[in-house]
């Protein structure tokens, strides 16, 4: 059995991380755009950054379900695809963490979290596939 159980376990764990990251940010954007001043040049960047943590919610369940596909069936294919998913995600994270409109400490509390998800299952992922070949190349 070549399947890798401390990625699965990250697996798991991110996708309760990634649930519960897209509600409280969205909580925290219903929160920003009544308190805070969005400046009126910029008046579609709060819809904007709504839709972009949907659009990392939607990313990054894909990435983790071709992670634990790939990794269940250990087949190299979704788990090659799943580290190219998270060159995006890591980019919006990082979005999230430096370049939103307003910043608070959970956002990069939160951000910081996501992107040592995304590294340390970007690493084991390499690690499992290049297992896989080995594997392979063994038989």
């Amino acid at each position: 059995m070549l399947s890798n159980l401390p990625l699965a376990m990250l697996v798991f764990f991110n996708g309760w991380f990634d649930v519960l990251y897209v509600a409280i940010v969205e909580i925290e954007y219903i929160w920003k755009g009544t308190t805070l001043p969005y400046p009126d040049e910029l008046g579609g960047l709060l819809a904007l950054e709504v839709c972009l943590v949907l659009l990392l919610g939607v990313l990054e369940y894909s990435r983790l379900f071709l992670a634990s596909r790939g990794n269940k069936t250990e087949k190299a294919a979704p788990l090659a695809v799943s580290c190219v998913f998270s060159f995006p995600c890591a980019y919006l994270f990082f979005y999230f963490l430096f370049q939103q409109v307003y910043v608070t400490r959970l956002d990069v509390i939160l951000a910081a979290i996501g992107l040592g998800f995304i590294a340390l299952e970007l690493i084991l992922s390499i690690l499992v596939i290049v297992t896989f070949f080995k594997a392979s190349s063994a038989s």
